[in-house]
């Protein structure tokens, strides 16, 4: 972004708005772009479409496939979609036209890339807040006195001017409607709170209840924060991944998961912990294909962003038994901007009747840090650990990766449940903390 910002100040400097952009593939600068708008009398310079037009012609290709576009403002529709039709898995946002609403500047008023991309069945990863405040700096105050309102060169026919009409008015519609439900809210619920669980105690900062939109629904997380945490960690409970969570912080169900009843471990080897329940418009079970589903992959990318910017801490999406599915599909759909690492336990290896697993997804788009834990004597008939290698082997690009595999503990019950060998009864200390000691330090 850096880059981008220093671009944008040479456009400044050559009488173009002040906007910036960088295409970043692999950890290198590809190609690098500003607006050039009035300097180059091309009303489609902009800084996005520059920087592609770059690196096009440094790779050779039209095809930049696993890029990121940094942007030190927002992208216009038509950059947007130059961004996403040259391939790119995401963009990361400096300034956005929104800020500017209060300040004089309409440009493109509620317009948001998030929106154009879901108003249009696409996606396109987003990662804003980077450098925020030097980019609201830099950004270009365009003339609030623009006339909004310039008549069409020809009138259109009568009932193709009707169509047109409705395609305009549903997409403001759209927009806006989204808009006005796009602020995650806080509630702060306890302070310096001890939380106890079947497996441990422990004593938190502050226990808070997150709702943070997404497509319209809703996703509720149970926040408990750790003093000095070294990252935070969704995590993702097997079974129908409702959880219930209420106003006041109470799970109303799964408290027996491994991960749930663990989390108090977690607390105490200094990582928060952000239970995930199941979204406002699938509120009793995540089964038969939603974890699976673009729905809960945009869900999951909407909590990563907001936990982010919340807390400017690494976000890491811990899942166990049927949640693996869920944390497979946002890795796998976000690509490279996502969680900063997964962690996959008792993972659905077998296909079944009720839903996905993992194996199903395409695992080689996951690059970032992953680690797969295992009970070496699950019995469950849709976790087998024959399986994990096979699992390991289709990680082709994630790195660091590391497979930790467990005996003994206890088993009771349905091997399917948490209590026996499944849900690593018995073993809950030594592979939280193995989890979370990986977590700060990963390695292969």
């Amino acid at each position: 972004m850096g880059i981008a910002l220093e671009e944008g100040r040479k456009g400044g400097i050559e009488g173009n708005p002040p906007v910036g952009s960088v295409i970043v593939r692999d950890g290198e600068v590809i190609g690098i772009g500003r607006n050039r708008v009035n300097s180059d009398t091309d009303p489609t310079a902009h800084a996005e479409v520059d920087a592609i037009r770059d690196a096009c012609r440094k790779t050779g290709s039209t095809n930049l496939s696993g890029a990121v576009c940094y942007t030190s403002m927002e992208p216009c529709p038509m950059s947007c979609w130059a961004i996403e039709a040259a391939g790119c898995e995401g963009v990361v946002l400096g300034s956005r036209h929104a800020y500017f609403r209060g300040v004089g500047k309409r440009d493109y008023d509620h317009y948001r890339v998030e929106s154009l991309m879901e108003l249009a069945g696409r996606s396109l990863g987003t990662l804003t807040n980077i450098k925020t405040e030097e980019c609201n700096y830099g950004a270009p105050r365009m003339d609030c006195e623009r006339v909004t309102s310039t008549p069409l060169r020809q009138p259109l026919p009568g009932i193709l001017s009707l169509f047109g009409l409705c395609i305009v008015l549903s997409t403001v519609l759209n927009i806006h409607a989204e808009a006005a439900s796009t602020e995650p809210t806080v509630s702060i619920v306890a302070e310096n709170a001890k939380i106890v669980t079947d497996v441990a105690t422990s004593r938190v900062r502050t226990v808070e209840v997150h709702d943070v939109p997404s497509r319209g629904a809703c996703t509720r997380l149970l926040v408990e924060t750790s003093d000095q945490a070294a990252a935070i960690a969704v995590l993702f409970s097997g079974g129908k991944g409702a959880t219930r969570i209420s106003e006041q912080g109470r799970i109303g169900r799964g408290k027996n998961n491994f991960l749930i009843r663990s989390r108090t471990l977690f607390h105490n080897n200094s990582i928060s912990t952000a239970v995930i329940d199941a979204p406002t418009d699938q509120p009793h079970d995540l089964r038969s294909g939603f974890r699976g589903s673009v729905k809960h992959a945009k869900d999951i990318g909407a909590v990563v962003v907001h936990l982010c910017q919340t807390f400017n801490l690494p976000v890491w999406l811990i899942s166990t038994s049927r949640g693996t599915n869920s944390v497979a599909n946002a890795a796998t759909y976000h690509g490279v901007i996502g969680p900063d690492g997964i962690v996959l336990t008792a993972s659905m290896l077998v296909s079944n009747k009720k839903g996905d697993q993992v194996l199903e997804f395409p695992l080689d788009k996951i690059t970032g840090p992953t680690l797969i834990a295992h009970h070496e004597d699950d019995a469950c008939h849709v976790t087998p650990p024959h399986k994990v290698p096979e699992l390991v082997a289709r990680l082709t690009n994630a790195r660091p990766i590391k497979t930790l595999l467990y005996r003994n503990g206890l088993a009771q019950g349905n091997p399917c449940k948490a209590r026996h060998y499944h849900g690593f009864n018995g073993l809950e200390e030594t592979i939280v903390r193995d989890i979370a000691n990986w977590i700060k330090a990963p390695s292969d």
